[in-house]
């Protein structure tokens, strides 16, 4: 059995146990099991090591040896002010192997010189209006004159279960209680910690942060499964307290909007959830299309005589209906709403605008059968036809898309209803890019910062939309003189700076400036489209070079 146990620190357990008074001397290891809270194991001699179910974590294995062990809870720290009970298990070795009865429990209590957060309980569920009432205690092993009084106290709240970006939401309060108001509890989990001050208002120490209880509904096709949890320094599962209420509406026939008290579950034997069917309720099954909402009042512990107890704490309002597996029904018609042409479309966009927007609309089956049955709408999308995604949702009958460098995809949309099963697909409909290329007809050498260079107009630059290049992949630029004699040649594709815009200067592939005169060139330009008689185009035309340079010939 564990010889003794005590605490080493507000966050550390020393556990001893004595292996020369052990009877079984054959014993390889000695599993070390820990729990907040005491609880009673029944003794049953054929059941050997820790029994399932009670609460128990492995806390550590070691050498029958090689004790005291310091538990810190792997370097996390134990909780100041719990209660923690330790029970060992002998393992054997084979060839015999198997496990000892577990032993007796020991427990001890961590001091706790910091604030003991008791309450973190949810008044109000609302997404923009909900309140939610912290209440604590000051350190109960804080001595006379250890802290300058009168104390204060700072509250700190960020969302989810723990940690996460805490705000300041109280300060230099002389009271242990405060309501926090304006927060999204129908969607959201908040968790809080206190820092203690002194009367000089100099920081001291800070609690451990305690989350709020958040209950979720499962829907079940004739039931709907409730389960619960939060993350707070003191146990919910204790033997004092073992019962957590259930709370739901629908209930009462004078009121169906009063919340009345369904049922007392005990958590030490069925975990934080359960399941509703009616019978609980009085009122017979449940039914479709009838919406049921639930809260939780859990109960709780430090297992401390210093602190006050049971803690009880609200969940959310949560409303759910029961599950049917009939898909809603699908859209009657689907299409793209902006069909305009690629001319209509790119006289819109200055050089190097790349965002693109397809507006998507569907008509809705109004069918009462099919709007009794309706969630939302899931909007898909792939490139290429096959790897769709989800991209949005919306209750409207109408979703904009907007994207980078690309107006070209496919798109179908499915309904979904309140249990989640889909709908149908709509017909699919699809968008192509609008590929352009355009290239000018004349370089002038004459320093003027104008037509310095053979290119196409570079984002950001006045020019006529229907010259700027617009889904250009890659680009295979050749040049010829008038007597067809190749001087020049470029591919972006295969270039060390690739570069789509070409910014020829009028030099040879020798890196001498051709003469002044007209040129012809020829320019197979690939494009990002799903049309493959649109990817790979040729375009041929020719350019004027003024004031050429000396020395510079132009030879057949």
């Amino acid at each position: 059995m564990v010889e003794s146990v005590r605490a080493v620190s507000s966050r550390s357990i020393e556990v001893n146990f004595n292996a020369a008074s052990y009877t079984c001397r054959q014993a390889s290891a000695i599993q070390v099991w820990r729990r907040e809270g005491s609880i009673e194991i029944p003794l049953d001699t054929c059941i050997t090591g820790m029994p399932p179910g009670y609460g128990y974590v492995l806390a550590d294995v070691r050498n029958p040896g090689a004790f005291p062990f310091v538990d810190d809870a792997g370097g996390a720290g134990l909780k100041p002010g719990a209660t923690y009970c330790y029970r060992v298990v002998a393992a054997f070795s084979n060839p015999q192997g198997g496990e000892s009865l577990v032993s007796e429990e020991v427990c001890v209590t961590l001091p706790a010189k910091i604030p003991l957060i008791t309450n973190v309980s949810i008044l109000e569920t609302d997404p923009a209006t909900g309140e939610i009432l912290v209440r604590w205690i000051p350190g109960p092993d804080l001595t006379p004159g250890e802290v300058p009084q009168p104390y204060f106290y700072d509250l700190y709240r960020a969302e989810g279960f723990s940690g996460g970006d805490y705000t300041l939401v109280a300060e230099n309060l002389s009271v242990t209680e405060f309501t926090d108001t304006g927060l999204d509890t129908e969607n959201r989990v908040y968790n809080y910690y206190v820092m203690l001050k002194d009367a000089n208002q100099t920081e001291y120490e800070y609690s451990d942060p305690a989350s709020s209880v958040r209950i979720e509904p499962v829907p079940q096709a004739e039931s709907i499964l409730l389960q619960w949890q939060a993350q707070v320094p003191w146990s919910n599962r204790v033997q004092q307290y073992p019962i957590h209420e259930i709370y739901r509406n629908r209930v009462d026939p004078d009121d169906e909007n009063r919340f009345v008290k369904i049922a007392e579950v005990n958590v030490l034997q069925n975990g934080f959830q359960y399941l509703d069917d009616g019978s609980d309720a009085g009122v017979g099954p449940l039914e479709d299309d009838v919406e049921y909402c639930y809260y939780v009042i859990t109960a709780g512990s430090y297992s401390n005589p210093q602190v006050p107890e049971p803690l009880l704490n609200n969940s959310q309002r949560i409303c759910s209906f029961l599950r049917d597996e009939i898909p809603p029904c699908p859209p009657l018609q689907f299409e793209l709403a902006n069909l305009e042409s690629c001319e209509e479309i790119l006289r819109a966009k200055t050089c190097g605008d790349n965002t693109f927007e397809n507006r998507l609309e569907w008509t809705a089956n109004t069918e009462e059968l099919c709007i009794n049955d309706f969630s939302h709408w899931l909007i898909y999308y792939s490139y290429n036809g096959v790897d769709f995604r989800i991209v949005g949702q919306t209750r409207n009958n109408q979703f904009t898309h907007s994207m980078q460098d690309t107006l070209a995809g496919y798109y179908f949309i499915q309904a979904v209803d309140r249990s989640g099963n889909l709908s149908e697909p709509s017909q699919t409909v699809m968008r192509d890019n609008c590929p352009n290329y355009w290239l000018p007809n004349v370089i002038t050498r004459n320093g003027d910062g104008a037509n310095d260079v053979l290119r196409p107009p570079l984002p950001g630059e006045a020019a006529p939309s229907e010259r700027c290049p617009r889904f250009v992949e890659s680009v295979a630029f050749t040049v010829y003189n008038r007597w067809g004699k190749q001087v020049y040649e470029y591919n972006s594709a295969t270039a060390p700076e690739p570069d789509i815009y070409i910014r020829w200067d009028g030099r040879g592939s020798n890196g001498n400036m051709v003469s002044a005169g007209t040129y012809y060139y020829v320019v197979h330009v690939t494009y990002r489209t799903i049309n493959p008689d649109l990817r790979n185009q040729k375009l041929k035309g020719w350019v004027y070079i003024l004031d050429g340079t000396e020395n510079s010939r132009d030879t057949p």
